[in-house]
């Protein structure tokens, strides 16, 4: 993945492309509380501007890793990736969009909903249950998320 192809205004101040795919091997990783939540910020600030909520641009091509993470993991890493998704729903605004540097426009709250409707038999399944367990809150919130953008 060319990350250096999604500084675009705004973003071009304070993105820094060559942190996005150190941050992911770091989420990918991560096996203690500790790690995963070092993973999830480094994650988050590398495709978000933490501060502000402004999703970068490169936000669009992180949410289908992310979505591979909720989908082909367990533990630690599909947590943290189900509260990055919900995360980038909720501060994806209506109407913001960008041109990819393909030169298509990308509605980016659109993409990200749209991206992210796989998983959800998979967030249904581990928001069942009594339990009050972090991944099920986790799920529960993404959920959410899902439906009130929509």
């Amino acid at each position: 993945m060319d990350w250096s192809a999604y500084t675009m205004p705004p973003s071009t101040e304070d993105y820094r492309p060559e942190d996005v795919p150190v941050a992911f091997v770091q989420l990918w990783s991560s096996t203690t509380q500790t790690e995963a939540q070092s993973a999830y910020d480094a994650v988050l600030e590398s495709i978000v501007h933490n501060h502000s909520g402004w999703l970068y641009a490169a936000a669009v091509p992180a949410t289908p890793l992310l979505t591979r993470m909720v989908l082909e993991t367990t533990g630690l890493p599909r947590r943290m990736a189900i509260h990055l998704l919900a995360n980038l729903l909720w501060w994806s605004t209506p109407g913001q969009e960008f041109t990819d540097p393909y030169g298509v426009t990308i509605r980016t709250r659109e993409f990200i909903r749209n991206t992210i409707q796989v998983t959800r038999p998979t967030l249904l399944e581990l928001s069942t249950g009594t339990a009050r367990k972090p991944i099920t809150v986790a799920a529960f919130e993404l959920l959410e998320a899902l439906d009130e953008t929509a």
